[in-house]
């Protein structure tokens, strides 16, 4: 063996390193990410039951829309610790909306109802922690016979929320009324952490991308085209995180 060969193995060894590494830390990204959806999941099912009675609180409107956004963002544009604080945040937040859901409830004499799954859910105390609750997440849904199947669908429309989220500042700014937009977007985030359900997805992932439909078009017009380029999802983003 010549020193060319030896350099080519030395090269190729490296390469096979650096890309297991990628690997390794895209795959914690993902979960904890997956976590940080479970998360805001458990905030909206509080949040979609005290809009029904009339209540909002814009500092969760506020994390829980930016969440979403980290949540959905490419694997290389967020940090392990990024993604962690994010999450312990994600969970004072489920507990204020908690509170507030059942303080509502009094004065319209109403029993709290109780939730459950990412409801109740608690972050573990550190970031492994954190990514072992991610991963078990990732598995527990592929373990439905659905699971990959309703993970496409969840995905397609947690990505339409996000976009559509992601206009809500604009639109407060141009004085429009985005109280319709959160009722339907925690709404939404509501039946993803209740269903599987094939043709239920299936028909809210139509309804989520009429309101990303929706939101663009209240843009300014300067703004719609670059609204509308936002919305397109790849079908590789799509495999890399079911």
């Amino acid at each position: 063996m010549n020193r060319l060969d030896d350099d080519q193995i030395q090269t190729t060894e490296q390469s096979l390193e650096a890309r297991s590494r990628a690997l390794y830390d895209e795959e914690r990204v993902i979960a904890l990410q997956t976590l940080l959806i479970h998360a805001i999941k458990g905030i909206a099912m509080y949040m979609n039951r005290a809009r029904q009675l009339a209540v909002a609180d814009r500092l969760i409107d506020r994390f829980t829309t930016n969440a979403l956004y980290v949540a959905m963002s490419k694997t290389t544009a967020v940090t392990d610790d990024q993604l962690a604080t994010m999450i312990f945040e994600a969970a004072h937040m489920r507990d204020r909306a908690q509170k507030l859901y059942e303080w509502v409830c009094g004065p319209h004499v109403k029993i709290p109802e109780q939730l459950w799954g990412p409801a109740l859910w608690q972050p573990g105390p550190n970031l492994d922690c954190l990514i072992s609750q991610g991963r078990g997440i990732c598995t527990q849904r592929m373990m439905h016979p659905n699971g990959f199947a309703a993970a496409q669908l969840e995905h397609l429309c947690l990505h339409e929320l996000k976009h559509s989220a992601s206009h809500l500042s604009t639109l407060r700014a141009a004085k429009e009324d985005v109280d319709e937009v959160l009722d339907f977007f925690y709404s939404a985030l509501n039946l993803l952490a209740c269903s599987t359900d094939l043709v239920i997805l299936s028909k809210l992932a139509r309804q989520v991308e009429e309101m990303s439909f929706t939101t663009t078009n209240q843009l300014p017009a300067s703004l719609q085209n670059d609204g509308a380029a936002a919305r397109m999802v790849s079908g590789s983003d799509i495999n890399n995180r079911v």
